[in-house]
């Protein structure tokens, strides 16, 4: 479980996306640079709790369900020094949430030498067929918790 309140790209591995609900999309442009940074206010979900033992009926057939309940805490999801950017989703439902994030380290030898790293991000949205995405080049990422976790029976906080 995620538990820190400031949580950076070394542990990126760690992180579970799937069905973070986006609140806002943004570019956030730093004073004195030619820098702009990618910044979505999420709910980040922290864990999925499973909640055996109830039961779905199908035509006349009782079938054993899992529901869940989740640990929800506000967020800033910040990528630095955006490049490339491209945005092609198409909204068919009431929220916007993120279905997984992809990273592939693109850093040439020479940024190496100088001691950057670059990525290709690819974060993956549910659209309910899987065309649906932002993309783009980035130095890295941080994802700081904006207020304490709860824990509640929907996979999104009511703000």
């Amino acid at each position: 479980m995620v538990d820190e309140k400031n949580l950076a790209d070394a542990n990126f591995d760690e992180y579970g996306w799937h069905d973070c609900t986006i609140h806002s999309i943004s570019l956030r442009n730093l004073p004195d640079s030619i820098e702009c940074n990618l910044v979505l206010d999420i709910d980040y979900i922290l864990e999925w709790f499973p909640i055996p033992g109830q039961v779905l009926e199908i035509n006349g057939i009782s079938t054993p369900v899992v529901g869940y309940e989740y640990e929800i805490a506000p967020a800033i999801l910040e990528f630095f020094d955006v490049d490339k950017l491209h945005i092609d989703f198409r909204l068919r439902y009431e929220s916007i949430q993120i279905y997984d994030i992809d990273r592939e380290e693109i850093t040439t030898d020479l940024q190496r030498q100088g001691g950057m790293k670059i990525y290709k991000w690819k974060i993956w949205l549910n659209s309910g067929i899987g065309e649906d995405f932002i993309s783009f080049e980035s130095k890295g990422f941080n994802l700081v918790l904006t207020k304490a976790s709860v824990r509640i029976g929907q996979q999104r906080l009511d703000r």
